[in-house]
C-alpha cells in the first residue's frame, strides 16, 4: 500500500509492464527527472495453464538520476504469476533495482520480491499392473482353487478395493467364478484373466486328471427291434459321483450274434434275443441288458390332453379328439375311438403329441407340426390351425416332444430349441425372450458363457421340460410354481437349471406338474406338486421343490410318466405300477386314489407306459397297446383318447386292448 501511495503523489513516469502466455514479466523503473518517481511497479505473469509453472515478475528497474532531482522511486515489487493449475510453486520476481542518485535526490527503492505461484494438486492412482496368484496351478478335475488378484499403481505400491473381472480363455476346460475361483471341468490347460480398469493378469491354470470311480450306461436297460441302431453313452464319474470328461469308454457285447456294439458306442440290434453290453473305463465297469425283438416291434407312444398317436415303424396312427386336424388325416373334424393312420405319406422316427397339436421327425430329418395354433406351437404365424404338417423349419433334427402348448427339439448335435407359447417363466429356456414365438429359440445352458446343453432325451411338461444331457445331468426349465425345477423354491428362473447340479442319472419322466427321476443311488425320488399323493412318498402334502423319496414297494423302476394327478412307471420286470388319484381310473385297477405305487391289474409286462392328463397308455412286450383311466375331456363328452373303440364309456379303470 506504501507504493501506491507514493504513486498519488507523483507524476508517473514508469513504461507499462508487458505479458506473455506463460511468464509474467516485472515492470521497468522510471526514468531520471527533477524530483522525478521511480516506475510503477511490474505486475506478475498470469497463471500458467495446464500445470506450466507461473514465473514471478523480472526485477523492477529504479529510475535514472534526476537533475536537481529527488531520489528516483525504484519499482514497487513485481507480482508473482498466480497458482499453476497442477504445477509447481512459481518462482518469485528478482528485487527491484534502485534508481541511480539524482542530483540532490535520493537513492531510488528497488521492487519487492515477487510472489511465487502456489503449487498444483496430488496426481491420480492409476492401475498399471495387476498380479494373479498363486502362479500356474494345478486343480483336479471337479475341484476348485481359488485365484486372488492384487492391482499396484505407477509408483509400485498395491492399490485396494478395487472391482476385479474374471474371465476363461477355455470354459470347457475350467470356469471361474465373479469371485475368482476356479473349477475344473476337464484335462487341459487355460488361462484365466483378471482384469482391473482396463488392466488385465492372467495366469495358467492345469487341470489334472481325477480317479475314475465309476462308469455308468445311461438310459438302459435297452428294447430294441431287429435292425434298430442306437447310440449309447456312458457317463464316468468321480468319488463324488461328478462326471468326468474326455474319457474314453470301451465297449463290448456279451452276444453280438444279438447285439453288437462298436468302438463308438453304437449299438446295432442283429437278432431276436437278450444280449448284456459293458462298457470300462480304466477299472470301473458297468453293465445294462439289450433285449431285441422282431421287427414289428418298433413302436412309440405320444399322448396328448385330448388325443393320442402311436409311431409304428415310420407310420403315424392316432386316436381322440380331431377338433384340430391333430390326428393327422388331413382334416379336422369329429372324434376318432379307434386309431386312424396319417395320411400325410411320411415316413418318422419320433413323434410327440401336445394338447390339440403333433410334431414329428421324419427318418430324413425333417421336423413338422399339424393341429392347433393359438400359442404358434406349429412354429408357424398367421394360422389358428392346421390339418396338414407344416414344416417347423428346414433344419435337420433328432427328435422332439411337446408340452401343451409349444415344443422343443433337439438338432443332430444335441442341442436343444424350444418355440410356442412364452411367458415371464421362460418356457422355451430362452433367457432373453418372453414372448410367443414361431421361430425355434436355442436353450441356454444353466451357466452363461457356456456352451449350449448337449441332450440325449427331452420331456415336456404342462408349462415346463427336462432333459438329459449327454454326461447324464438333469437340466429343467420353465414354470416353477410347483417347484417342479426342483430348485428349492417356488421361483422363476431366467435359465435352465440342474436339480442334481454334476450328477449323473438314468432315467426321468414328467408330469404336468411334477418330476420323477432315480437319483445317482438308484433311489426313486418325485419332486413338484403333491396332490392326491401322486409323488409316491405316503402324502398328498404341501408342494416339493426338493425330492422326496418313493416309497419303494421293493422292485427297481426303470421308467416314469405322469398326468394331471397321478404318476405311473415300469419296473425291471416290465410291470405297471401307478400311484396318485383314482376318480377316472388312471391307477388301472379298481378302487380309492394310493400315496404309495400299486401294480396295475392284468399281470401284463409292458416295454414302455406314457401318460397325460387322466389317462395312461402302454406298450405290451408283445407289441399291443393298452390304454386305461379317463376316455372323455373335462365336461365328460366322450371323445376317445382311450382308443378302445367305445363311445359309451367314460373310463376304464384297467388296461384295455387299443382296437386297431
Amino acid at each position: 500500500m506504501a507504493a501506491a501511495l507514493a504513486l498519488t503523489l507523483a507524476p508517473a513516469c514508469s513504461d507499462s509492464a508487458g505479458h506473455d502466455s506463460e511468464v509474467s514479466t516485472g515492470g521497468t523503473g522510471g526514468h531520471a527527472g527533477s524530483g522525478g518517481v521511480g516506475g510503477d511497479p511490474g505486475t506478475g505473469g498470469n497463471p500458467g495453464t495446464g500445470g506450466t509453472t507461473g514465473t514471478g515478475g523480472d526485477t523492477g528497474t529504479g529510475g535514472d538520476t534526476g537533475t536537481g532531482g529527488t531520489t528516483g522511486t525504484g519499482g514497487d515489487t513485481g507480482t508473482g504469476g498466480d497458482t499453476g493449475t497442477g504445477g509447481d510453486t512459481g518462482t518469485g520476481g528478482d528485487t527491484g533495482t534502485g534508481g541511480d542518485t539524482g542530483t540532490g535526490g535520493e537513492t531510488g527503492t528497488g521492487g519487492d520480491t515477487g510472489t511465487g505461484g502456489s503449487g498444483g494438486g496430488e496426481g491420480e492412482v492409476v492401475v498399471v499392473r495387476v498380479d494373479v496368484t498363486p502362479s500356474a496351478p494345478t486343480v483336479l478335475e471337479n475341484k476348485s482353487i481359488r485365484l486372488n488378484a492384487d492391482a499396484f499403481d505407477q509408483h509400485g505400491a498395491k492399490v485396494a478395493d478395487r472391482t476385479v473381472q474374471w474371465r476363461t480363455s477355455d470354459a470347457h476346460v475350467a470356469r471361474v467364478s465373479s469371485a475368482g475361483v476356479v473349477t475344473g471341468l476337464r484335462v487341459g490347460t487355460v488361462k484365466i484373466t483378471a482384469e482391473i480398469e482396463g488392466v488385465a493378469g492372467e495366469t495358467t491354470v492345469t487341470v489334472a486328471e481325477a480317479a475314475v470311480a465309476r462308469v455308468i450306461i445311461l438310459n438302459g436297460p435297452y428294447d430294441l427291434v431287429v435292425g434298430e441302431v442306437r447310440f449309447l453313452v456312458a457317463s464316468v464319474v468321480d468319488n463324488e459321483g461328478l462326471p468326468l470328461l474326455g474319457r474314453t469308454p470301451t465297449w463290448s457285447s456279451s452276444n453280438a450274434a444279438i447285439a453288437s456294439v462298436d468302438s463308438e458306442g453304437n449299438l446295432s440290434a442283429i437278432a431276436p434275443g437278450v444280449a448284456t453290453v459293458a462298457v470300462e473305463v480304466g477299472s470301473a465297469r458297468a453293465e445294462t441288458s439289450v433285449t431285441v425283438h422282431a421287427a414289428t416291434a418298433n413302436m412309440e407312444l405320444a399322448m396328448g390332453r385330448n388325443h393320442t398317436c402311436l409311431l409304428q415303424n415310420g407310420e403315424v396312427w392316432c386316436w381322440g379328439s380331431n377338433a384340430y386336424g391333430q390326428l393327422g388325416t388331413g382334416a379336422s373334424g369329429a372324434n376318432v375311438y379307434a386309431p386312424v393312420q396319417s395320411t400325410f405319406g411320411l415316413a418318422f422316427r419320433s413323434l410327440s403329441a401336445g394338447e390339440d397339436h403333433t410334431c414329428g421327425v421324419t427318418v430324413d430329418d425333417e421336423l413338422y407340426c399339424w393341429g392347433r395354433n393359438d400359442r404358434l406351437q406349429l412354429g408357424r404365424s398367421g394360422i389358428s390351425s392346421s390339418a396338414q404338417p407344416i414344416l417347423v423349419v428346414p433344419d435337420p433334427f433328432a427328435f422332439v416332444t411337446s408340452s401343451y402348448r409349444f415344443n422343443c427339439a433337439a438338432d443332430l448335435q444335441g442341442h436343444a430349441w424350444c418355440w410356442g407359447y412364452n411367458s415371464s417363466d421362460r418356457e422355451l429356456g430362452y433367457p432373453g425372450e418372453t414372448n410367443y414365438s414361431s421361430v425355434p429359440l436355442q436353450v441356454a445352458s444353466p451357466v452363461d458363457g457356456m456352451q449350449p446343453i448337449e441332450f440325449a432325451w427331452l420331456s415336456g411338461g404342462l408349462n415346463h421340460t427336462c432333459g438329459l444331457s449327454s454326461s447324464g445331468e438333469l437340466i429343467c426349465w420353465g414354470y416353477n410354481g410347483y417347484g417342479q425345477l426342483a430348485t428349492g423354491d417356488f421361483s422363476a428362473r431366467l435359465r435352465p437349471t440342474s436339480p442334481f447340479p454334476g450328477l449323473t442319472l438314468d432315467v426321468f419322466g414328467t408330469g404336468e406338474n411334477h418330476v420323477c427321476a432315480n437319483d445317482p443311488s438308484g433311489t426313486s425320488v418325485c419332486w413338484g406338486e403333491s396332490t392326491m399323493g401322486k409323488l409316491g412318498n405316503g402324502t398328498a402334502g404341501a408342494n416339493r421343490s426338493n425330492p422326496v423319496q418313493v416309497s419303494n414297494p421293493g422292485v427297481a423302476f426303470v421308467a416314469f410318466t405322469g398326468g394331471i394327478q397321478h404318476t405311473c412307471a415300469l419296473d425291471s420286470s416290465g410291470a405297471a405300477w401307478c400311484w396318485g388319484s383314482n376318480a377316472r381310473g388312471q391307477l388301472g385297477r379298481p378302487g380309492p386314489a394310493s400315496e404309495v405305487p400299486v401294480q396295475v391289474a392284468g399281470d401284463l409286462t409292458f416295454t414302455q407306459i406314457a401318460a397325460r392328463e387322466h389317462q395312461t397308455c402302454a406298450i405290451a412286450t408283445d407289441g399291443s397297446v393298452y390304454c386305461w383311466g379317463s376316455n372323455a375331456n373335462d365336461s365328460t363328452i366322450i371323445d376317445g383318447r382311450l382308443g378302445i373303440g367305445r363311445p359309451d364309456l367314460v373310463s376304464v379303470d384297467v388296461p384295455t386292448a387299443v382296437q386297431f
